[in-house]
């Protein structure tokens, strides 16, 4: 998210035509409609290059007061089926929940239409599939947050209006940062900044090798939906059950370095930017 503020009042739609951006939320409405502070989102931009681009669009036509500034930033990674199965995607999803760090205890289950479930931590396992099956989204903090998450399996976009095509669909885990959660706040400063520092939000566990449980200890492993997440343990070390999954956590970690790169490249300026060849099976975080 993206806050400019303009020299001359404008309305969302002819920001919205200028920069090709789907969403712009004026600030300062005055009466007659028109604002000068608007915050936009770049949903999945080429490159860093490609924004101040679109902007520079908006900076001709309506003048800027002050340099944009970042007001929110989120990141994704997402975990694909290379055979398209929608059981080994509802598992990722719940493997992204039960195994990740959380960054708060304030968890609910919440669906587009209103329908809210609160705490899941607590739920079972088998409870959680059921409601991923009905599009129920895992949200971790509120939106005033200085920093939220969410994961879900995603087979919609543009706010459920696009249905995905099979082999688009993933599941996603994703990190909002804001205020003072944001590693930087000008967008002269984007070029300099490493998405693989935010790996502390992208490590993951496992059920620890060699472990020996009790059949009632196996069942509470089984069906606990939350057991990677130092917030959940309430204590300095994560649960004894788990060990690191430095396989998956690597992954994660590659994948934001790869985001680094493709935010500094030259190439997919413009509206609509860059999809950059993803396939199947291949995890890669977007902004």
């Amino acid at each position: 998210m993206v806050r400019v503020e303009l020299a001359q009042a404008s309305n969302g739609w002819s920001v919205r035509e200028a920069t090709g951006v789907t969403y712009a939320h004026p600030l300062d409405k005055g009466a007659g409609g028109a604002a000068s502070t608007f915050v936009m989102r770049f949903d999945d931009p080429g490159s860093w290059a490609g924004v101040h681009q679109r902007l520079d669009a908006l900076r001709v036509l309506k003048g800027f007061k002050s340099e944009p500034q970042l007001a929110e930033i989120e990141v994704s990674f997402d975990a694909y089926s290379r055979g398209m199965d929608h059981a080994e995607l509802l598992g990722m999803t719940e493997r992204f929940f039960k195994f990740s760090n959380m960054c708060s205890d304030n968890a609910r289950l919440v669906r587009k239409d209103g329908d809210e479930v609160v705490g899941p931590y607590y739920v079972s396992s088998d409870l959680l599939t059921l409601k991923l099956k009905q599009g129920y989204i895992v949200a971790v903090g509120n939106v005033a947050d200085h920093v939220r998450q969410r994961i879900y399996l995603k087979t919609t976009d543009r706010a459920g209006a696009v249905h995905l095509k099979p082999q688009q669909h993933r599941a996603r885990i994703e990190v909002t940062l804001k205020d003072d959660m944001l590693p930087f706040t000008s967008l002269a400063q984007a070029s300099a900044f490493k998405f693989e520092t935010l790996n502390e939000w992208f490590r993951f566990r496992k059920p620890r090798p060699g472990l020996l449980l009790s059949p009632v200890q196996l069942l509470m492993l089984r069906r606990h939906p939350a057991l990677g997440s130092r917030v959940r343990c309430k204590r300095k070390n994560f649960h004894g059950w788990t060990a690191a999954d430095r396989a998956l956590s690597d992954r994660a970690y590659d994948a934001l370095r790869y985001l680094t790169q493709k935010m500094n490249a030259t190439r997919g300026l413009g509206r609509g930017a860059e999809k950059s060849g993803r396939t199947p099976g291949r995890r890669k975080p977007s902004p």
